[in-house]
């Protein structure tokens, strides 16, 4: 039922039934005077159309904003967000003024006497994520609806911060960064730790007295991390020496809490974002700001750059994701890209890139999208379900083979990233090994026709030639049934928090195919996975 509604053909609108105005735009129990307003017999009249055009215009100004426009759809039947409404306005609206007077509403009515032709106006990929975020909010057994996935356990449970973690970060493959809200940070390091030991801080640094900790970002070479606080009449945004704690710059730039921040993979620049909408842009080594400026209506919840590049991709509650160079950013330049209501009609938590071209989103409609940003107007090109809790953060493996997820309610979940594209690959895979067995099965019996080959090597020759039919039938079963489904789910479950997770970070080797995942929660966990193995199990 999520799969992508099929294309729908072109059909000329009809005018609405009598029954169907009575049914939806008047209220039941109304007075047979006012029911008779919806008496349509041979067209409508323009004295009862302009009734009905005064129903939706709940505030009487005349024209019908997205608002009214929402609820009246509501009243059509069809439940959306007020950014799936504000679709529907833009193709009514002809003047293009933000609302719809009374000369447009004889399209606007045209359009909405069914409710079949207002989900036609929606694309199918934004409906089905409104509809998911609907049934996770009132169907209480919608859960049953995915597979639980096996559980793992952490291999490492670091304790010892006092508030709850707001990040956590990778200095190397030993050495581990978490930040919690009461503006600590600590210092791990996991070289020779066994398994479930119990470690303590190597170091403890305070990154702001008196002000809360939101975000940080860690530049390795220099042993630095830059941390996003929330204080009054303070530097928000600083750079701190992690084995020394001392404050090398204080940023200027940011007057509201800095929830986000991002380096280059040369940590020459500084990108940060917050609560106001504000994003900035600085060198590592000044505290002036190159670029400073209101990006988003809202809160700036992430900042990523692209790897070696100077493109950052931010994310908002306001439900965008934007694309900007952090070079030539400025009040005049446009963004190279918008993702406009990327969390349906919610907010958008995280936005990190996957690759070049694509870019993970998670936010407040449960699920996890994957974009590419040179198909925006397809919608999202791959999903993630299962998730039954506002997902509030994403991250990626070092192959980009696996996602990993933290949700509101502390629930962690491991995906593989491309499931489709595996699945394809192990049909091609056995579709080959079966034309091997076949030929070398047709070999073998015209040999033991001939007389030179004993019974027993037929047999084991049928057998392989079974054994492979067998593969290929399971393997284009799992495909299709992934291709019907339309969204992957969940591969492994990570026990351990119970918490709010705020962060995840993989560290690890790709020519090993060993990962590591720290989770941040009331506590920091840390999983140890062979990609490889983890990535192909499902299948």
């Amino acid at each position: 039922e999520h799969a992508a509604a099929p294309a729908r053909t072109a059909r000329p609108v009809s005018p609405p039934s009598v029954a169907f105005l009575a049914e939806r735009l008047v209220p039941r129990g109304a007075p047979p005077a006012v029911r008779s307003m919806v008496d349509l017999a041979g067209g409508i009249p323009e004295e009862e159309l302009r009734d009905v055009f005064d129903k939706f215009d709940f505030d009487s100004s005349g024209s019908i904003d997205e608002r009214e426009l929402q609820q009246a759809m509501r009243m059509l039947g069809v439940t959306c967000s007020l950014n799936m409404a504000t679709k529907v306005l833009h193709q009514i609206d002809t003047d293009a003024n933000g609302s719809i007077e009374w000369p447009e509403f004889r399209a606007f009515f045209g359009r909405v006497a069914n409710p079949e032709e207002i989900k036609d106006m929606l694309s199918a990929q934004c409906h089905r994520f409104f509809e998911y975020k609907q049934a996770v909010e009132s169907d209480p057994s919608f859960a049953k609806t995915f597979k639980i996935p096996p559980s793992e356990s952490p291999l490492h449970r670091l304790e010892g911060h006092y508030e709850s973690i707001e990040k956590v970060a990778w200095l190397s493959d030993d050495e581990l960064l978490s930040g919690s809200i009461d503006g600590e940070v600590l210092l791990w390091n996991l070289a020779d730790a066994a398994p479930k030991a119990r470690i303590r801080p190597q170091r403890r640094i305070q990154a702001g007295k008196g002000c809360a900790l939101y975000s940080m970002a860690v530049e390795p070479s220099n042993r630095t991390v830059v941390a996003g606080l929330g204080g009054r009449g303070v530097s928000n945004l600083r750079l701190i020496g992690i084995d020394e704690g001392d404050e090398r710059v204080l940023y200027e730039g940011h007057d509201a809490p800095v929830y986000c921040v991002s380096l280059t993979d040369d940590g020459r620049t500084v990108a940060s974002g917050s609560k106001s909408g504000v994003a900035c842009i600085h060198d590592m080594e000044r505290p002036a700001s190159a670029y400073s400026g209101k990006i988003h209506q809202s809160v700036v919840h992430s900042v990523e750059f692209l790897s070696g590049s100077t493109t950052i991709c931010t994310a908002s509650k306001d439900g965008t994701i934007k694309g900007l160079d952090s070079r030539g950013v400025s009040d005049e330049a446009k963004p190279y890209f918008v993702i406009e209501d990327a969390a349906t009609g919610g907010a958008v938590l995280q936005a990190v890139w996957h690759t070049e071209h694509q870019i993970l989103s998670c936010g407040d409609d449960y699920c996890v999208k994957r974009w590419d940003i040179r198909r925006l107007n397809d919608g999202p090109v791959h999903s993630y379900f299962g998730h039954t809790s506002i997902v509030r953060c994403v991250g990626s493996s070092p192959d980009r083979t696996l996602i990993a997820t933290g949700t509101k309610t502390g629930s962690v979940r491991v995906w593989i990233t491309d499931e489709m594209g595996m699945s394809q690959e192990k049909v091609t895979a056995a579709e080959l090994q079966l034309d091997v067995e076949r030929k070398s099965f047709g070999d073998v019996e015209a040999q033991f026709e001939s007389g030179s080959l004993p019974v027993t090597e037929l047999r084991a020759a049928k057998e392989r030639l079974s054994q492979a039919e067998a593969a290929c039938t399971t393997a284009r079963a799992t495909f299709n049934e992934l291709k019907r489904q339309g969204f992957s789910q969940a591969v492994l479950g990570c026990d351990g928090s119970k918490l709010p997770v705020s962060s995840v970070a993989w560290r690890g080797s790709i020519v090993d195919g060993k990962a590591r995942l720290a989770v941040g929660s009331q506590g920091v966990y840390v999983y140890d996975f062979d990609v490889e193995e983890l990535s192909s199990s499902k299948h």
